[in-house]
C-alpha cells in the first residue's frame, strides 16, 4: 500500500514537471514572436508590404505637411500673382483703423516673407481704390518686387517696397515718398532705378519733387544726373503742349518744370508773355501767386530753391 501511494506521488510529480516545461516553451514562442514583430524596421514593413522605403518616407513627408497650419488661415484678403514662372501670394491681417497692418509673402506655397516676423512695423496699409489689390507686383530691376501704401505719413506718401534678392526678400524701402514702379521702362537688368517723389503736386505751382533713384550697394541712392534730365524731358513735353493750346493749367506744368530746374528767369518771361495775353478774369489771382512763388525760390525761400541737392537716400 505504502509503495502505491509513492508511485502516485511521483507520477504528480511527472505530471506537473511536464506542465512546467510546456507552459516554458509556449512563453518562450510568444517572447521570440514578439521580439521578431519588434525588430521589424519601417523599411522591413515597407518592403515586406511591397513598397520601397522611399515611398515610405514620401507618404510620412505628404503626411505632415498635410497637418501644417495654413499660413494665411484668417486672412482679410488675399492676393495672387504670376510672375517669372512663380506663383506668389499675399494674404493681409488687420487691427488698426486702417485696410491692414500685418502681410504675409508665400512663393509657391512657402513662406518668403512674415512682416510681423521681419519686425515691420507701420501704422496700416491701404488696398488700392477697388479694394482689389494690397500691392502691387511687378518685375522690378529684373527681379520681383512688392510695392505696399502705407498709411504713416498721412495725407501724405509713405512706402513700403520689398524685392526678392538672391534668393529672398528684403525691404528696399520704407519711406515717406511714393514710388512710381514702371514696369514697362525697367525690364532690363540694367535697369536700377527708381522714380520717387515725397507728396503729389498741386496748383499753383506745387510741382511734385520726383526724384530718380539709383540701387547702390544695399540702398537707393538720389541720382541728379538722371534726375535733371528726367526734369528736363518734362520742360520739353510740357512746352510743345502749352504753345499748342495755351491754358492756365499747362502754363502751370510748364512753369513747374522750369522751377524744378531752379531756371525761374526763364520762367517768368513765360509768365509775362502769358499774362499779356490774357484776358482780365479771376484767373489773374493765380498769376499774381505764380509770380510770388518763383521770385520766392529765385531768393531761396521756398523748397523748390537748391533741393536737388538736399534730396536724402531713401531709408529702408
Amino acid at each position: 500500500m505504502k509503495h502505491l501511494v509513492k508511485l502516485g506521488a511521483v507520477a504528480v510529480l511527472i505530471v506537473m514537471a511536464i506542465g512546467c516545461q510546456n507552459a516554458k516553451e509556449n512563453n518562450s514562442g510568444l517572447n521570440k514572436s514578439t521580439a521578431a514583430e519588434q525588430s521589424i524596421s519601417p523599411e522591413n514593413k515597407a518592403t515586406s508590404a511591397g513598397i520601397s522605403a522611399e515611398a515610405v518616407g514620401e507618404q510620412e513627408k505628404q503626411e505632415q505637411k498635410d497637418v501644417q497650419p495654413d499660413p494665411l488661415l484668417n486672412a482679410i484678403h488675399k492676393d495672387s500673382f504670376e510672375l517669372n514662372g512663380d506663383n506668389y501670394e499675399i494674404g493681409y491681417w488687420n487691427d488698426g483703423e486702417f485696410d491692414f497692418t500685418r502681410f504675409v509673402i508665400l512663393k509657391n506655397g512657402i513662406v518668403a516673407f512674415d512682416s510681423r516676423e521681419e519686425q515691420i512695423a507701420f501704422e496700416g496699409g491701404y488696398f488700392n481704390e477697388e479694394g482689389l489689390k494690397g500691392a502691387q507686383v511687378i518685375k522690378q530691376h529684373g527681379r520681383p518686387a512688392f510695392f505696399f501704401d502705407l498709411a504713416d505719413n498721412r495725407p501724405e506718401s509713405s512706402c513700403l517696397v520689398i524685392e526678392e534678392m538672391d534668393g529672398h526678400m528684403e525691404v528696399t524701402v520704407h519711406d515717406n515718398v511714393m514710388v512710381m514702379a514702371d514696369e514697362e521702362s525697367n525690364k532690363g537688368e540694367a535697369n536700377l532705378n527708381l522714380t520717387v517723389f515725397p507728396f503729389y503736386g498741386q496748383m499753383p505751382l506745387g510741382p511734385s519733387l520726383v526724384t530718380i533713384y539709383t540701387w547702390e550697394s544695399d540702398h537707393y541712392e538720389p541720382n541728379l544726373d538722371l534726375t535733371r534730365r528726367y526734369w528736363e524731358e518734362e520742360l520739353a513735353r510740357s512746352e510743345q503742349a502749352f504753345l499748342s493750346a495755351p491754358d492756365e493749367m499747362k502754363l502751370d506744368t510748364l512753369l513747374s518744370a522750369y522751377l524744378a530746374l531752379g531756371r525761374q528767369d526763364e520762367a517768368k518771361q513765360w509768365l509775362a508773355s502769358y499774362e499779356k495775353d490774357a484776358e482780365k478774369s479771376a484767373e489773374n489771382a493765380y498769376l499774381a501767386d505764380y509770380e510770388r512763388y518763383l521770385s520766392d525760390a529765385a531768393q531761396g525761400e521756398s523748397i523748390y530753391a537748391d533741393w536737388m541737392e538736399k534730396v536724402q537716400p531713401l531709408a529702408r
